[in-house]
């Protein structure tokens, strides 16, 4: 009955059922030998619930072939296609071949070469083969071996005894459900953890033993916890960065040694921290050898090499230049001012060597992203009694000008189009690494119309390339903060002056963009970006084509004609992130942005400045002729992602907004406005074509559907199979809804008793290029909750169509 009202998804559902019974059919043991089982399940069993499995089964030699979504094991079905025995020993004849015709190749090619003649190609391998393709992306069986499993045993048990458990034991047992099919038991007693009692410090050093006692408050191992190597570890190396940062330059971990002692009964450790002096040859003798204290250093000059070349010339000649108590070395005239990079070196003359300043100094140096190469060093004195260090900072800048021309395909909003940019930059405008760039950018875009009237019904047509844009940007970046505020020392300060110009045609109307801002940003720390821009001016000019505006008056929604409006906007916005992304490492984190906007203020404020302000026929005020807004303005953006294995991983979103119009604006502006569907929203519906609320668009005449609130959840799920290609399965929920109610938008304005009942729900699947330096990805998604449909037919699941797919094509992941 279904595939009969459905018959469009009837062969989408033959093609996937075939799928699955084929892969189903195929058993993943039919290749096996008789004695040989595969390893199906690791299961560990052990009583102490404080033990983490996955900690534990990381120690485990032999894992179970990969199960793609947790059902089947693809990879091994894949191996499983090929003839082994046939392929094999055929493709390694064939390559043995070819390493032979290669050496023969090789010699005439020497001949060749002394007589002047061509040289010959060498012969390559096949480029593509399916049986050695099918092999490289797939996995072949994970056979049990009974002496690695005792091996695992023995791991695990090192483990334990590692985290205090010293009386552990471990024991591996196999199961057999099938005859070919191996579950691996890991049986682990624990016993009674072992922990710290008293800690006792044995340091000859009388200066160092003041120094780590004073800061016993800090320290990894404390009396009572249990015992663990992992945190003897920790603790050698926070105490050697903490004397690295109070001028013992030298000092090395190797001198930090442990002595337990678990013989004082009443499953207790008792702990020696030794930290032994530096030894030297006695001169003279030969297997003798003397002790001493550590040295502990002091800034004596510091050198910045202003262009350092990682290929001196013998011959070059260089100029010093000497300021704030630091010399700046350079061939010729330093290419930038001393007062630039003076608030990024912590390093002071004078100051007891800090391995964190060095740190902190090489960091705020790469933060001003003008130069390509970056070191910084320190050097003894060469008297063996000194007590002194030399740094030297070696920074090279980039070229100070550039023009770059990139071009690109856009997905804005869900509208797909191409657009290129031509970008000049200048890195050091001023001499003090100050980044100017000039952007200009045309594009070219394709948008659903909205206006386009045949026998009085309103028909949503798709013309290629029916939207132009253009738009030059000019911006400023000062490596510091400039007036009102003062120099903020734990933090990269940068302030930005930008100005930007955007037109947009399109057959429904035109729109120019006029944006003016001034702001600062700057890191509270590594995870933190705070953004406040004080002045942000937008101008919105607007000018209708006659058919949309002839459907805005036919439609008489004074909340559209108020949203496709000119607009002067002034607002202050302040934003806050936080990224917990360690670069490099497939870890979980967390991500988190907020934004508040507010507008209207200004002008508000200095309104009763003018005698007689100006005013529209509906009696709102106007600047240079043109309404300002007022408005308040907040979102959020919360995102976690969360590393499932190498391959897989699970990444969340929730957004919520709210826009509040007040004073001069009874409607947010449109380009402030909240909306969903399109490629990085709801993809299931395109941009703007969802609510708000259950609002249904019954006459079809609008296309462009905003609201003041906006709540949204997503879900995804990747995985990578195969180099740069990637899969997803993904759901997205959510809407937006109106502030107030709206006669010409019915149960569009939220209320709490029916929100949750007019979520729009929307799942599909994804296609994904990852060419790491940027992302192609096609999604498919239909409709599962549709609220503009009345209550009870709402789940459109029941009406699976391919119709009613929606594709997006996409930069980069949606989040």
């Amino acid at each position: 009955m279904f595939f009969r009202q459905n018959r469009q998804i009837a062969p989408f559902f033959a093609v996937v059922i075939s799928l699955v019974l084929f892969f189903t059919a195929c058993s993943p043991v039919r290749k096996l030998k008789e004695n040989e089982r595969l390893i199906v399940s690791n299961h560990i069993q052990v009583l102490d619930n404080s033990l983490p499995k996955e900690d534990l089964k990381a120690f485990i030699r032999q894992k179970p072939n990969k199960k793609t979504l947790g059902i089947w094991r693809l990879n091994l079905q894949l191996y499983n296609l090929v003839n082994q025995d046939k392929f094999i020993p055929r493709y390694e004849k064939r390559k043995q071949k070819r390493a032979e015709v290669n050496r023969n190749r090789a010699i005439r090619n020497q001949a060749n070469q002394r007589k002047g003649k061509r040289r010959i190609k060498s012969r390559k391998d096949n480029p593509f083969s399916l049986a050695r393709w099918l092999l490289n992306i797939g996995e072949p069986p994970v056979i049990y071996d009974s002496l690695l499993a005792h091996r695992s045993a023995t791991q695990l048990e090192l483990y334990l005894q590692s985290n205090g458990f010293f009386q552990a034991s471990v024991k591996d047992t196999l199961i057999l459900k099938h005859p070919q099919k191996a579950d691996v038991h890991y049986n682990i007693r624990t016993g009674k953890a072992y922990k710290i009692g008293k800690v006792h410090y044995d340091i000859s050093d009388e200066t160092i033993s003041s120094l780590v006692m004073a800061d016993r408050k800090n320290s990894n191992i404390q009396s009572g916890e249990q015992y663990s190597t992992q945190k003897l570890d920790a603790e050698r190396d926070r105490i050697t960065d903490y004397l690295k940062d109070l001028g013992y330059y030298a000092f090395v971990k190797n001198y930090i040694s442990y002595v337990a002692d678990s013989s004082i009964g009443n499953k207790q450790v008792e702990l020696s921290i030794e930290i032994a002096n530096p030894e030297y040859k006695v001169p003279g003798f030969v297997d003798s050898t003397q002790s001493t204290t550590h040295k502990r250093y002091k800034i004596n000059d510091i050198y910045v090499y202003g262009n350092y070349n990682l290929r001196p010339d013998s011959n070059q000649v260089n100029d010093t230049l000497y300021f704030n108590n630091t010399s700046y070395i350079s061939s010729g005239l330093l290419k930038f001012k001393p007062n630039a990079i003076k608030s990024a070196i912590y390093i002071q003359r004078g100051d007891l060597y800090s391995k964190q300043l060095a740190l902190r100094t090489y960091k705020r140096l790469s933060d001003y992203r003008a130069f390509k190469y970056i070191n910084i060093q320190f050097k003894p004195l060469q008297a063996d009694s000194s007590e002194l260090l030399n740094c030297e900072i070696q920074v090279s800048p980039m070229s100070r000008q550039s023009f770059t021309f990139q071009t690109q395909a856009t997905n804005t909003q869900g509208n797909i189009g191409v657009a290129g940019d031509l970008i000049y930059q200048n890195r050091n405008l001023f001499k003090g690494l100050e980044l100017l760039e000039l952007r200009l950018n045309a594009g070219l875009e394709v948008q659903r119309l909205a206006s386009s009237e045949s026998e009085g019904k309103n028909i949503q047509e798709l013309i290629p390339f029916n939207t132009l844009l253009l738009g030059p940007e000019l911006s400023l970046n000062f490596p510091k903060l400039i007036w009102p505020f003062r120099k903020i020392q734990k933090s990269v300060p940068k302030t930005r002056i930008s100005s930007a110009y955007n037109f947009q045609k399109r057959p429904d109307y035109e729109r120019s963009i006029f944006n003016l801002s001034y702001g600062y940003s700057w890191k509270p720390s590594a995870q933190k970006t705070l953004i406040f821009n004080p002045i942000e001016i937008n101008f919105v000019n607007v000018t209708l084509g006659k058919n949309f505006e002839k459907l805005l008056n036919v439609s008489n929604n004074l909340f559209l004609k108020n949203s496709f409006t000119s607009q002067f906007i002034t607002s202050s916005k302040v934003t806050w992130m936080y990224s917990g992304q360690i670069v490099g490492a497939r870890k979980n984190f967390l991500f988190t942005q907020l934004n508040l906007e507010s507008s209207g203020l200004f002008f508000s404020g200095t309104r009763m400045l003018y005698q007689n302000p100006g005013t529209d026929e509906q009696g709102k005020y106007l600047v240079l002729g043109t309404r300002y807004s007022q408005f308040i303005r907040f979102d959020t953006d919360f995102r976690y992602y969360d590393y499932l294995n190498k391959r897989a991983s699970l990444a969340y979103r929730f957004i919520l907004g709210l826009g509040i119009p007040y004073g001069n604006s009874d409607v947010m502006p449109f380009v402030r406005s909240f909306f969903s569907g399109g490629a990085n929203d709801l993809r299931a519906w395109q941009a703007r074509s969802i609510g708000p609320g259950s609002f249904r668009d019954s006459l079809g005449r609008r296309y462009d559907l905003i609201g003041d609130i906006k709540l949204e959840l997503n879900a995804e799920y990747r995985l990578r199979v195969y180099k740069m290609f990637e899969t997803a399965i993904f759901v997205d929920a959510g809407n937006v809804w109106l502030r107030k109610p709206n006669p010409s938008m019915v149960n569009g304005e939220f209320r709490f008793d029916r929100f949750y009942k007019e979520i729009a729900i929307g799942a599909g699947i994804g296609l994904r290029l990852n060419f790491d330096y940027f992302i192609i990805r096609l999604d498919a998604a239909h409709p599962i909750h549709d609220p503009s449909y009345i209550p009870g037919e709402r789940w459109v699941y029941k009406q699976l169509m391919l119709s009613h797919l929606n594709f997006n094509l996409g930069i980069a992941y949606p989040f």
